[in-house]
């Protein structure tokens, strides 16, 4: 399949509270687990994804663009040779590797 990059959309929304009031410095109030004096962190998360569930390789991409990005943030560890969990979640491709260790001999679960 041809990678459609070039007409791809994109969708950026700000999480900010579940739509809850703000406090005066500016952050939701405390409601469940949250509280905002925790609202100190550099925590973050980046989605990628295609809504129609077709694999492309610019999804992939696309993602570890974002980690690039994060670096700023300190997604890496102070010695810049490891890092702080940041990472990517990606679908087994389960038929692939049927296919490849098939062919190699080699019985998968």
């Amino acid at each position: 399949m041809q990678d459609q990059s070039d007409q791809r959309e994109f969708s950026v929304q700000r999480c900010g509270g579940l739509g809850a009031a703000m406090n005066a410095g500016g952050f939701p109030r405390g409601r469940g687990l949250y509280d905002p004096r925790q609202d100190h962190d550099g925590c973050g998360v980046g989605f990628v994804a295609r809504l129609d569930g077709v694999p492309y390789h610019s999804v992939v991409r696309d993602a570890v663009q974002v980690l690039v990005n994060l670096e700023h943030r300190g997604a890496v560890g102070g010695d810049k040779a490891t890092g702080d969990g940041a990472g990517l979640l990606l679908q087994i491709p389960d038929r692939l590797l049927r296919r490849e260790c098939g062919g190699r001999g080699l019985e998968l679960p």
